[in-house]
Order: structure tokens, then sequence, then C-alpha cells
């Protein structure tokens, strides 16, 4: 039974989808393993062993260190990550230093300007392909499948597809496929969450009034997936000191927009333990706390009807949850605010008009309560506005794993040249 299908307004044969795009990686390391019940989810050790010695070189910024790092699960042959590397573990935007922001978004720039450089689209074959610069959002969630996965570190995906990775994959609509996978494409609060966050954003005077979108036929007229967009006309954005700030005032906003809706269901804005979720209200009262929310019309009557179809997790669903991922998949919502943010243009990279110089250019913002996939492997282009990738499809061949790591390491030593001396 499809529980939430009512929170889709739009028509969605309007959206198309590549339901498996594969990519080859690493299948030796596919899985990170998930920690045990008495593991910390982020121990230092752990982090070390998983992700130190993927690294490609580390930036000691002062206040904080952040490093560029390969990925044992790649979404392209010609990625890379960013990713924060103190000791104490930093996951939101929000709890990065000063210096740990304008570095990420400083590196987002130059990968940008690297993938658009007519002798580097040369060297590595990015001629007609296409960038995604994105990260998620799920420090709490640590008892299901989520967007930023076990490791709760800010980690910033520099994503890049070359053109042959769709070859022969054919898009198809939402409307083709189960429930099951569009939910897990199309998070079922999505729609309604963006729907709210566009006016809180334009009455925020967030991103010096930029056009936003916040429903389903107008992200589908512009080519996106549904989800709020803020449009830029061009990349010179990204690395301004106002852009960050209001990146993180939106990223606020979002989680008081959870913490409302969590305190009318639940009367709690904190997260729950483990296996659990907080006990709903009676219906009545969740109805009458959603009815005083400032949110659109539409908004609160989407709200009050899922109040009606949900389900308290009681101590036996917790334990079946536990045991059977498929199950909790489908069923468990997160255990706080879940989101993706990504930068993207829908143009392909070719040498007389690279991406640095596309217009528009696009942030997105995707709320999600059951989807587990992150933005990394949901982008846009002229193909399709929403990819799943099938991460370590197969083993990389020896060309494709020496044309990564001669990217990566190219990157890298240019980000070192361009901000500053790297560690040894």
């Amino acid at each position: 039974m499809d529980t939430l299908g009512f929170l889709y307004s739009g028509d969605l044969s309007q959206v198309k989808a590549m339901p498996c795009v594969p990519v080859p990686g690493y299948p030796r390391f596919a899985a990170f393993p998930a920690p045990s019940a008495n593991e910390e989810t982020d121990t230092a050790e752990r982090f070390r062993r998983l992700f130190v010695p993927d690294f490609l070189r580390e930036f000691d910024l002062g206040d904080g260190k952040m490093a560029v790092c390969n990925k044992r699960m790649p979404h392209s042959v010609t990625d890379t990550m960013i990713i924060q590397s103190d000791v104490d573990v930093r996951s939101r935007y929000r709890d990065l230093s000063e210096a740990q922001r304008r570095f990420a978004l400083a590196a987002a720039t130059q990968f940008v300007n690297y993938v658009s450089d007519p002798s580097v689209t040369r060297r590595y074959g990015l001629r007609g392909g296409y960038i995604h610069v994105t990260y998620n959002t799920s420090a709490e969630t640590l008892d299901r499948e989520n967007g930023m996965g076990y490791t709760k570190r800010f980690h910033l995906h520099l994503n890049y597809w070359r053109k042959e990775q769709f070859a022969g994959v054919a898009p198809v609509s939402l409307q083709e496929l189960s429930s099951d996978a569009r939910n897990e494409l199309l998070d079922p609060f999505t729609e309604i969450s963006a729907e709210w966050l566009k006016p809180l954003a334009d009455e925020a005077g967030l991103f010096a009034g930029r056009r936003t979108i916040g429903t389903f036929d107008a992200s589908v007229a512009a080519g996106l997936p549904p989800g709020f967009a803020v449009e830029f006309p061009d990349w010179n954005f990204l690395s301004t000191d106002s852009f960050s700030h209001d990146l993180g005032r939106l990223q606020d906003i979002v989680f008081e927009q959870f913490a409302e809706v969590q305190e009318a269901f639940t009367g709690r804005r904190d997260a729950a333990a483990v296996w659990t979720r907080h006990p709903l209200l009676p219906v009545p009262e969740i109805v009458h706390r959603i009815s005083s929310l400032e949110a659109p019309r539409v908004v609160r009557d989407k709200l009050a009807e899922a109040a009606r179809r949900l389900r308290s997790v009681s101590p036996d669903v917790g334990d079946y949850f536990r045991r059977h991922k498929g199950a909790r998949t489908r069923n468990l919502l997160m255990n706080g605010a879940n989101f993706s943010v990504g930068v993207v243009t829908l143009e392909p990279n070719f040498e007389p008009s690279p991406i640095v110089r596309s217009q528009p250019v696009w942030l997105m913002l995707q709320f999600k309560m059951l989807s587990t996939l992150g933005s990394a492997g949901v982008f846009c282009n002229g193909l399709a506005p929403i990819v799943r990738i099938a991460r370590n499809s197969r083993e990389l061949t020896n060309a494709e794993e020496d044309l990564r790591v001669s990217f990566q390491k190219e990157f890298a030593d240019r980000l070192a040249g361009n901000l500053g001396s790297a560690l040894a």
C-alpha cells in the first residue's frame, strides 16, 4: 500500500528517471560496515580505517582541517570528495568553522574551473559531460539507511559524469515505477517541504532576491527534480561570503521546519533513541497543532492527512525494523532532518562553451524522510532530472583506475597551489 502517495501533487509522468546507471568502482570495498549496536558511528579509529588511507591531500586551515579524498564507492570515474578531517565530528555545514566553509566552497569553485580547462577536458575525456557539486545532511539518523551514511562528517561530493556513462540507459517516467522505487528516487516529503521553504526563504531575503522555485510544476518546467531551487546567472556566487551566509541560514530554516513539524506530531523536538521514534500524539491533537503552523494551507492539509495515516513505532516493530533492512527502508522515517543540497547546471561541458560559462546555475535542496539516496546520486542533465547511481557495479579497469587517480591527483595539486600548502 502506498501510504504516502497522496503527498505527490504533480503529474509524475512528467518526471523522468534513469532507474539504474552502473558505475565501476571498488567492489572489494562495496559496503562500509555498519557500526554494531555498541559501537560509536564515527570513532577516530573507524574514520582512520575507512577514510584516511584514501586522502590525497589534507589541509590545515588553522581553525579545522579538510581533506581531498578518494571515494571507495565512486559516483563516477571522474569524481572526488572534500571531507572534514578534524578529530571532532562536524556534520552540518553550520558546524564547520568559517575557514572550513570557505574552503569547501572555494574547492567547489576550483573544481568547476578544473573540469572547464580545455586541456583537462581533452586529457580525461570530459567533453559532453555534466557536473554536480553536492552534500547531504542527516546527522541524527543512525538506525536506518540515509543520505549521509554512517560517517557523520561533512563531506562534499565533486562529481563529474562523462557522456559515455549514460550510453544505453533509457529514462522512464516516475509514473512507470513501483511506489517503492518512486519513493526512493523522489521522496514523498520533498514537495511539501519545498512549498513551505520557498516563502520562508523569500521572506528572509536570502540570495539577494534571486528567483526561487518551490512547486512541482515550476521545477519540472525548469528541467529540475521537484524540490526547492534558487536560480543564479553564473557560477560567480559560489565562493562568496554572502552565499555561504545565506546557505547556512537556509539550512537553519529547514531544521526549524522539521522541529516544528516533529513537535506538532509528537510534542518533542529532540531525536529519539535508535530503533525507536517518539510516540505520535492523538490524531485530533496533531491536527490541531498543525493548524497553528505558519505554513501554506496546502502543506498543513497534507500534514494533517499524514497524521491520519502514520503509526507509532512500537518496541516490537522497532526490533523488526532492526532485523529487516527492506522493511525499515520503506517504512521507518528518518530520526531528524535529512536533506540534500546540490549546485548544478543543465548544460553539458564543451570546449567552446565550458561549464564555467554555463547559464543558469541552480542551487537545489531536497528534504527527505524515506529515501535512502543522498544528493550525490540525484542530479540534473539534459537527459533526465533524476538519476540513481548503481555504485561499484564492477571493478574499475586498469585504464579507468589510472585515469581516475591522475584526474584526482591533478585536481588536488591544483587546489593546493591555489588555496595554500597541504600537510605532508
